[in-house]
């Protein structure tokens, strides 16, 4: 009978074992995909939304690396983040929507703290672990410098990092350290002529020959001729040639090799090629370029927001050709 205890009180004994096991690891699936649902495991994508003149909450997500607080805000069909501009703004819910505000878009300050940032950057650059962390960092540097530059409707001097230290209850004292090194970063950044900054879009087009007119093969073919896009991402480029009168006279836009030209990069180079000698000849570039800039967002309450969203920019950039020898 002893014996059939024991092996009673055994059987017993692993099925508490395996059950405990099971429900650990329903406990852990459960906990991984209820991360993934925040988007703390999945990195963000830069995606452009244009000139859209609302968008609409579509995921709140809640920090848990201090006091309760909804920093994680997505746009509805995009995967564009929503950041709060002025500390105390009330939180989001999804559904909420927000409207295009008329001001002009975001400083070189705040537009810098996007390019200095995940997902601008990797996490192990910004020296932090998961996205959560990262965006809290960014959050932390938006409200301070939003208010500092102006650029926030309700920000005080609360919004200062040393002050929200107060308020939040971080876990990772490394966050507030981390924010506040790169608000200096960005005070300190000099903003005059500085390639880094890539905010604005530019067009140049030049000869790379003073003597870049000769003949050949019939015509008349002026180049090389180098265009060059900075800031943003070129969708789409058109030459064309026309007269003085915008006439198509039958210039040909070519490749180093003589073939017609049929695909431009962002930074390339062109010859042009006339069938006569006589009018001078207008070369326009036409670029389409998406570049990422801050724009301001507000709720139906007034409180402000802002999005780091593509922006379309078309630009053109023409110059003559004068057809002497």
């Amino acid at each position: 009978m002893k014996n059939i205890y024991r092996y009673l009180i055994t059987i017993i004994l692993l099925i508490v074992v395996l059950l405990s096991v099971v429900t650990y690891r329903y406990e852990i699936a459960d906990r991984m995909t209820l991360l993934r649902e925040n988007n703390y495991l999945v990195p963000a994508k830069d995606t452009f939304i244009d000139d859209k003149e609302e968008i609409f909450v579509s995921e709140v997500n809640q920090t848990q690396i201090a006091s309760p607080l909804n920093i994680m805000y997505k746009a509805e069909n995009t995967n564009v983040d929503i950041f709060s501009l002025s500390y105390g703004n009330s939180e989001l819910k999804v559904g909420d929507k927000l409207k295009r505000c008329e001001a002009p878009y975001a400083s070189d300050q705040l537009n810098m703290i996007f390019k200095k940032t995940y997902p601008s950057i990797s996490l192990e650059e910004m020296g932090v672990k998961t996205v959560e962390e990262a965006y809290m960092i960014k959050q932390l540097a938006l409200w301070e410098l939003a208010f500092r530059t102006g650029e926030s409707k309700y920000g005080t001097e609360l919004s200062y990092v040393d002050s929200v230290r107060n308020d939040l209850k971080l876990k990772d004292e490394t966050i507030f350290r981390k924010a506040e090194e790169l608000i200096r970063y960005i005070e300190e950044f000099d903003y005059t002529d500085n390639e880094e900054i890539d905010l604005v879009s530019t067009l140049t087009v030049k000869t790379l020959d003073v003597k870049n007119v000769f003949y050949e093969n019939g015509g008349y073919i002026a180049g090389p001729y180098k265009y060059t896009v900075t800031a943003g991402e070129l969708v789409n480029c058109e030459v064309t040639a026309l007269d003085n009168n915008g006439n198509d006279i039958g210039a040909q836009i070519l490749e180093s090799n003589g073939k017609i030209k049929t695909e431009f990069a962002a930074n390339d180079e062109f010859y042009v090629k006339c069938p006569n000698n006589k009018d001078d000849l207008i070369v326009t570039v036409k670029t389409d370029v998406k570049r990422l800039n801050g724009v301001f967002f507000e709720a139906e309450n007034g409180d402000d927001y802002v999005i780091n969203a593509g922006i379309d920019n078309h630009m053109e950039q023409p110059v003559t050709i004068h057809w002497t020898t």
